[in-house]
């Protein structure tokens, strides 16, 4: 049984290698060479009835309908513009998503709200006037029952690949080794649930610790 799990863990590194491989260097940090947003949404909205939404699971059995709203798109000269007003660089992974949808409301409750609000360009400018009290090198993107998550632009033009930042309403601004893509994918994937508040590092500890008391 413990080779099995060295072998496990051996097969993670080798996947992990090959993954490595598919990746380039920019600015220090690594970076996928695709982006892949329109995939993730694309598979998204095959998964969404007729009415956009969806019955979801999360955590302790809860159960409910979510809806998803979608924007249309912006125009690559209305991004160019908000870049040049706003003095900053786009990371081109949010920039993609732009181009797909101006804006987004993802996991909305049918029924009580909340959700997941992807902003658009506008609503991103607004937000920067209104928070006076934060560093002008963030932007707001995504809001949820008042926590957000912030693009860092001063990272993003250092060509740095995690460039997201949080800010909870209970804890101070956190940076996350996030991109606007990855966040994307692994939010779709966990259903809505806030992934980054998991501790993968406590349960496959927990896991070793139980597979080798069971040997």
């Amino acid at each position: 049984m413990r080779n099995e799990i060295f072998m496990t863990m051996s097969a993670m590194e080798e996947l992990w290698e090959r993954c490595a491989s598919k990746v380039m260097a920019i600015g220090g940090s690594v970076c996928l060479k695709n982006s892949v947003v329109a995939s993730i949404l694309e598979g998204l909205k095959k998964r969404l009835d007729e009415h956009n939404s969806m019955t979801v699971q999360l955590e302790k059995g809860f159960v409910y309908r979510a809806v998803f709203v979608f924007h249309s798109p912006a125009s690559e000269q209305e991004i160019d513009q908000f870049e040049k007003d706003m003095d900053v660089r786009l990371p081109a992974d949010f920039r993609d998503f732009l181009l797909l949808h101006n804006g987004a409301q993802l996991f909305t409750d049918a029924y009580a709200g909340g959700g997941y609000k992807l902003l658009s360009l506008e609503r991103i400018r607004e937000r920067h006037q209104k928070f006076k009290d934060m560093p002008k090198n963030l932007l707001p993107i995504s809001r949820n029952n008042g926590d957000y998550f912030f693009i860092d632009a001063d990272r993003v033009r250092q060509g740095a690949c995690n460039y997201l930042v949080r800010f909870d309403h209970e804890d101070p601004l956190c940076h996350v080794k996030l991109n606007f893509e990855t966040w994307l994918d692994r939010l779709i994937v966990s259903q809505g649930a806030a992934f980054w508040e998991w501790k993968f590092e406590s349960l496959v500890e927990s896991f070793v610790v139980s597979t080798l008391k069971s040997v």
